[in-house]
């Protein structure tokens, strides 16, 4: 079972976002991230969705709930922190 977790961004500058998202890889390899897809808006660049894949929810669970994640997923979403998504994996075609 492949579980996604979903994670929308609204950065000022998305390069120094960038930089900022792979600082935390270690984070991402510590829960059992096995990788990641970034998606950039077409008409806003700086609003980014960052879909996280891991393959089980345990692993999954311990990444949204560590609080070092918490922290830049705040600063970049500050005043509110956005909706984190979790999805499992059931269909697939291409």
């Amino acid at each position: 079972m492949s579980v996604y977790v979903i994670i929308p961004f609204h950065a000022t500058d998305y390069l120094e976002w960038k930089v900022i998202f792979d600082e935390f890889s270690s984070a991402r390899d510590a829960w059992g991230a096995e990788g990641y897809v970034v998606y950039r808006g077409l008409d806003d660049p700086n609003s980014v969705t960052v879909v996280h894949h891991f393959a089980d929810r345990e692993g999954a669970e311990h990444f949204m709930n560590d609080p070092s994640i918490r922290a830049g997923i705040g600063y970049w979403n500050a005043p509110q922190v956005p909706d984190i998504h979790v999805y499992e994996e059931v269909d697939r075609l291409f």
